[in-house]
């Protein structure tokens, strides 16, 4: 009998590592379910919006990451069915576009076009990043986001614009 959950399930049965994706008023919250893997052996990246867990899990048996935890990576096994996945894997999610991570990535491409005098386009990223720059746990961006933009408009010839960002 098929459930809720499977019905809405986001990726095939099997994916690994499996996620679950929550989300709070002050965050976005993902579960990732490793069983055997060391906190270690997996890279976490967000680029661009998008968040990639990737890392490897070793053949049972081998030693490091095995997860039976009895000691067998100190004695030969002969090995009779193998039914848990191993080898490289790697997730991608893309993250709220009002993440606060993906909010800093808006506003540093803002101030990219910005400095390559595309004013019109570099506004656009640099307002629409302030927002959701408030939620972010580095304490001074959402400074750093008003600064930006305050530099774009003095750039730009706007002094009264940039008077309002340079608080």
């Amino acid at each position: 009998m098929r459930t809720l959950t499977d019905a809405i399930r986001s990726v095939e049965a099997g994916t690994f590592p499996a996620i679950n994706v929550a989300r709070t008023s002050e965050s976005v919250e993902i579960y990732a379910f490793a069983p055997g893997l060391d906190a270690g052996s997996i890279d976490v990246t967000v680029e661009r919006g998008v968040l990639k867990i990737s890392g490897e899990r070793k053949p049972f048996g081998s030693g490091s990451g095995s997860g039976s935890g009895s000691g067998e990576s100190t004695r030969a096994l002969q090995q009779y069915a193998a039914e848990r996945p191993y080898g490289r894997f790697s997730r991608a999610l893309s993250l709220p576009d009002d993440h606060w991570l993906v909010a800093m990535a808006r506003n540093v491409q803002g101030a990219a076009l910005a400095g390559l005098g595309r004013y019109p386009e570099a506004e656009k990223l640099l307002l629409s990043s302030l927002p959701a720059l408030s939620g972010s746990p580095i304490a001074d961006l959402p400074q750093r986001g008003r600064a930006r933009l305050a530099d774009l408009y003095r750039a730009w010839g706007k002094p009264e614009e940039a008077q309002k960002y340079s608080q």
